[in-house]
């Protein structure tokens, strides 16, 4: 992961864009840290694509969903070498 410590996506298919008469449509598939707040990581996806989208480009987008698909729980320290 290398923008962020909280999320990771290794997925080839993390992202899906739609495009329809109604608007530009965002789904980002996310795999989060079992220490990070889920709303605040949530709402930070969607503020980042909003901004880099919109400001690379000339769409506006209608919605950006994301969406946990995992939680990460750090692996407990090996014990078996500390003797």
């Amino acid at each position: 992961c290398d923008w962020s410590s909280d999320v990771c996506s290794s997925d080839l298919k993390s992202v899906k864009v739609k495009f329809t008469e109604n608007g530009i449509y965002v789904d980002v598939f996310v795999k989060i840290n079992q220490s990070a707040s889920v709303s605040d990581m949530a709402f930070k996806i969607q503020e980042n694509i909003k901004h880099n989208v919109e400001a690379m480009t000339e769409y506006k987008l209608s919605k950006i969903n994301v969406r946990v698909t995992d939680v990460i729980f750090d692996e407990e320290p090996s014990t078996q070498n500390q003797q």
